[in-house]
């Protein structure tokens, strides 16, 4: 059972182990310690935890989420967008066009590099071949805690520089998204958003698998929301989208963009999932979202009623 915390409950629960806790901070813990005791519930963190942690300007607390993210998460971690809808784009290329794709699509692993969407093979790793998990998990902890402090990485610049590249073309795009949007379908229309925002690389995979004519042609006749559907991330993504553009009215931030990205992977494939209101308010409104059957829960005991949920 994966259950997927907002950044608002980890700084809770570092509350508690601080002996800091408010009465629903507490609730929380033995919530979720009422699930560990199954032996079945993981709490995966991703490379949102990562970026969020890193910008509360209390130095010294970046360092107490950051443990109470190793403690309780036990290194397991959610794969992040940018990586997963790749595995997800070819796994579909194989079903649908028969592309000699090996492998599916992996949305947990372990380790601060999975998080960030990184291979071991590409790192020189910080410790010694026959670490302890403990000695692994407090690298991890520094990494998480320290950027801000002490200089980005040349990953930690690689990072958001990929994200200040998402966020200017959401932005830039958005602008046109309520021009006649009456004449088209919803789903369609943001769907095609999805693909523009990936570049040209999914036609890109497409080409090196060799079937783009029969990707082409799924898209011209079938439209975008054919495509995407299939890709369960990229999928949660656009019906984001979708419900958030409903309100014309409210203005788009930095931090919308940031809660899509990384929600959609969430959506996808965790069992329950703790958003805030607004995002979680309007998950509850997809058809498509809900058909996975993941639990939403928000508020202030947003995690004992995904523990109830998950062990109901």
């Amino acid at each position: 059972m994966r259950l997927y915390l907002d950044q608002k409950d980890w700084i809770a629960l570092a509350r508690v182990r601080l002996q800091k806790a408010r009465p629903a901070d507490l609730r929380a813990a033995a919530a979720l310690a009422e699930g560990f005791d199954t032996g079945r519930l993981i709490v995966p963190f991703s490379e949102s935890r990562v970026l969020e942690t890193g910008k509360r300007q209390q130095p010294a607390k970046w360092l107490d989420v950051a443990m109470t993210l190793m403690l309780l998460t036990k290194r397991h971690a959610l794969a992040p967008l940018h990586s997963l809808w790749i595995q997800e784009a070819d796994a579909f290329l194989a079903r649908r066009f028969g592309a000699s794709v090996d492998g599916v699509p992996e949305p947990f692993g372990k380790g601060l590099a999975f998080a960030l969407g990184i291979r071991e093979d590409e790192l020189t790793l910080p410790w010694a071949a026959d670490a302890s998990e403990a000695e692994i998990a407090m690298v991890a902890m520094y990494a998480i805690a320290e950027p801000v402090r002490s200089g980005l990485s040349a990953y930690d610049h690689e990072r958001r520089a990929r994200w200040d590249a998402w966020a200017k073309a959401v932005a830039s795009t958005s602008r046109e998204l309520v021009k006649d949007r009456q004449k088209y379908n919803e789903q369609d229309r943001l769907a095609m958003l999805t693909l523009t925002l990936l570049g040209n690389e999914m036609i890109g995979r497409a080409i090196a698998h060799g079937v783009q004519d029969g990707y082409l042609a799924v898209l011209r006749d079938e439209g975008p929301w054919a495509v995407v559907r299939e890709m369960p991330s990229l999928a949660v993504l656009t019906e984001l989208f979708r419900l958030s553009y409903r309100d014309t009215t409210r203005r788009w931030t930095a931090n919308d963009y940031h809660d899509t990205r990384f929600l959609s992977t969430a959506l996808a494939y965790c069992d329950a999932v703790c958003p805030d209101r607004h995002w979680g308010r309007l998950a509850l409104q997809s058809e498509h979202i809900a058909s996975r059957g993941v639990i939403i829960t928000t508020g202030q005991d947003a995690v004992p009623q995904a523990i109830e949920g998950l062990l109901r």
